[in-house]
């Protein structure tokens, strides 16, 4: 197998080899045409997320039932979906956020509750 970029970096190779080096070109050609964009984020001035998110985050347990009846009787119009766990088996937390608060959804039995699979349901709510 031969690799390279153009007429340059070109070498023969077992398959494994191959791959990983082509694994590596495919980065580093990424990452170099990045750069501008990186030098660029990376001179951004750093901020505490206070300065950010001026407001106490307020999060919610989806276990307490309360949480959903305050989340249906007004519902957002958009909510933001975020997961923890790893990708060969469901999520192992579900993070609901609104503009005012997060409900917070530990798995159980590798399912979801009713409210969340609800939510996704619902069209009315931008996810």
């Amino acid at each position: 197998v031969t690799i390279g970029l153009g007429d340059k970096r070109r070498y023969s190779a077992t398959e494994k080899q191959a791959k990983k080096k082509a694994k590596e070109t495919v980065s580093a050609i990424a990452l170099q045409e990045l750069e501008t964009d990186i030098q660029h984020e990376e001179s951004k001035p750093v901020k505490e997320l206070s300065q950010v998110f001026s407001a106490q985050l307020t999060i919610f347990d989806s276990s307490d039932a309360a949480t959903w009846e305050m989340f249906w009787k007004n519902p957002p119009k958009i909510v933001g979906i975020d997961t923890e766990g790893n990708q060969t088996s469901p999520p192992i937390l579900a993070q609901i956020s609104t503009d005012d608060y997060t409900i917070l959804e530990v798995s159980k039995h590798n399912t979801i509750s009713t409210n969340l699979q609800r939510l996704l349901d619902d069209d009315n709510i931008i996810k």
